[in-house]
């Protein structure tokens, strides 16, 4: 019995030997995974803070393109008004005398002031929509159909589903683009009489389709129009799929990294 009780009570020291190993060991697991979910959340608020440095970086740098664009804007209307004014007060005189010399004279202001109208649309173009100064998204994206349609002849439906209310700066400036430059070409190479415009959001991202009822094309050739549309995109982390099947079709899908809230337009 003696005997019987001792190797019980080793057995007994031995199970709990092995139960404060176990217990020890959890404690080490708990505390590993207690400092592997501070780093993680360290990690992800350095993910946080390197994505606003990010923003912080592309926002500097769009202000200062902006301001480029602005001074080349500056200069180049500067000098082609300069010259005009000039060639005009030239003309005031030789009017008279020398029809034959103004009447080419003002040949050669047309051309400039034209040159000059052609420098500037190329630089605003690059610039932030004056729509987009005044009005929200949703109410510029409207305004823009609606002078598409008058100026161009072009029936434009234009449709919002879930719409967000607020937009990042450049979310709402490659939404905007995209639409005015899908209205552009199913007017100009398309040669569309309707034009029918969809977005909708649904909480993480904003779906886009631009369809036509124009001449469509056998083999899409992606041009400056879809290549810079792309380009855009791709600064948001956006898709761009198009195809012509009855006309032309965009389908764009952009995600929104941040909450939003319904438009109550």
């Amino acid at each position: 019995m003696v005997v019987l009780i001792q190797d019980k009570r080793r057995e007994n020291e031995e199970i709990a030997g092995l139960n404060r190993q176990l217990l020890s060991a959890n404690n080490k697991l708990n505390e590993s995974n207690l400092q592997l979910n501070i780093s993680n959340a360290k990690l992800n608020a350095a993910n946080k803070k390197l994505k606003e440095y990010a923003m912080t970086i592309a926002s500097l740098t769009e202000i200062k393109e902006r301001n480029r664009l602005a001074r080349e804007i500056h200069d180049t209307l500067g000098h082609a008004l300069t010259g005009i004014v000039a060639g005009l007060d030239a003309c005031m005189v030789t009017l008279e005398i020398a029809p034959k010399e103004t009447r080419e004279q003002l040949g050669l202001l047309r051309e400039t002031a034209q040159h000059g109208m052609v420098d500037v649309r190329r630089s605003m173009h690059m610039l932030r929509p004056d729509n987009l100064e005044k009005l929200s998204l949703q109410e510029a994206l409207e305004k823009l159909a609606r002078d598409f349609s008058r100026t161009a002849g072009v029936q434009v439906e234009i449709k919002f589903d879930k719409f967000p209310a607020q937009f990042r700066e450049d979310e709402a400036d490659v939404i905007y683009r995209i639409v005015q430059e899908g209205m552009t070409n199913a007017s100009r190479h398309g040669h569309a009489s309707h034009v029918g415009i969809s977005l909708v959001g649904n909480g993480s991202s904003l779906e886009i389709i631009i369809a036509d009822n124009g001449i469509g094309c056998q083999k899409v050739k992606k041009g400056f129009g879809l290549h810079h549309m792309q380009e855009r995109l791709e600064l948001l982390g956006g898709t761009l799929r198009f195809w012509s099947e009855k006309g032309f079709v965009l389908e764009i899908c952009i995600p929104l990294n941040r909450e939003w809230k319904q438009s109550e337009v």
